[in-house]
């Protein structure tokens, strides 16, 4: 007899309110067996589903740990690595080894002594006066040889009207003299300035009105959003207050027919 049977078996007994106690405990074995088989399959899921998770729980630990540990050997490597010139001799040093045999470049450009060629002196260059007790050593003409460099530098960065023509010079005219022309001036420049707040101001007031409209669009809409929400959810809920009234008589019905 499959469940078929005893769902028709049932219909039909209600429907002639006929409702013997062999039915009833045939119908009541079949709803048991019923109930059992479902909640063995869920738990069976449920299992299932749990030992998915941990694995998963598992493997997401893993990747964190390798993560973290290649996270922690490259700051361990950028605390280790020498950063400068300076680092890098004290760790020759630390070894044993001598860093002048190591062939570095920039120890290279620093010798002890330097042969620094002589400027040509000429008579725009003003002469530098070398102390009478310094000695003759490259580390003495190498800052000469700096010192000259600068002193060229400042004379190259002359003020640019020493190095215009006399054709570029500016005129002097009674235009330029005159406090008339200088105060239309003045005027104009504060005329513009006016112009400029009025615009900037127009554009601020502009700028706060689209703004409070854009505003006001926004505040409308979430209102009737809001609004269609709670009408939605209120007619949801007449209805399953409708179900359940439903569901209350049906019951009721079977119950005194069971009586």
């Amino acid at each position: 007899m499959s469940r078929l049977d005893v769902v028709m078996l049932l219909k039909e007994a209600l429907r002639r309110q006929q409702f013997d106690h062999d039915n009833f405990q045939l119908v009541r074995s079949e709803v048991a067996s019923y109930l059992t088989s479902r909640y063995s399959q869920k738990s069976a899921v449920s299992q299932e589903a749990n030992q998915f998770r941990e694995v998963r729980h598992e493997k997401l630990k893993q990747k964190l740990t390798e993560k973290k540990q290649l996270a922690t050997s490259l700051v361990n490597n950028q605390r280790t690595r020498p950063k400068t010139l300076l680092h890098m001799l004290a760790n020759y040093r630390a070894q044993g080894s001598n860093p002048e045999e190591v062939k570095f470049p920039l120890l290279r450009q620093f010798p002890q002594k330097t042969e620094v060629k002589k400027l040509p002196k000429s008579s725009s260059e003003p002469s530098i006066p070398t102390p009478k007790n310094a000695d003759d050593t490259g580390e003495e003409k190498l800052l000469t040889a700096l010192s000259s460099s600068q002193l060229l530098r400042k004379t190259i960065r002359a003020p640019w009207h020493t190095f215009r023509s006399p054709s570029e010079t500016p005129v002097v005219t009674s235009d330029n003299m005159n406090p008339t022309t200088e105060m239309k001036k003045i005027e104009k420049n504060k005329a513009n300035l006016r112009t400029v707040a009025d615009r900037s101001t127009k554009l601020s007031a502009l700028g706060e009105a689209t703004l409070r409209a854009v505003r006001e669009r926004k505040e409308k809409k979430e209102l009737a959003l809001a609004v269609a929400k709670m009408e939605a959810r209120q007619a949801k809920i007449a209805e399953l207050k409708a179900r359940a009234e439903a569901a209350l008589n049906k019951a009721k019905e079977v119950l005194s027919g069971l009586a």
